[in-house]
């Protein structure tokens, strides 16, 4: 799932490990 459209869609614990792993 694309990491921003996890934002706009349903803000979950999902996107944040998607986040993490972006910044990592």
């Amino acid at each position: 799932m694309n990491c921003w459209l996890c934002i706009y869609v349903s803000f979950s614990v999902s996107c944040h490990n998607c986040f993490d792993n972006m910044h990592n």
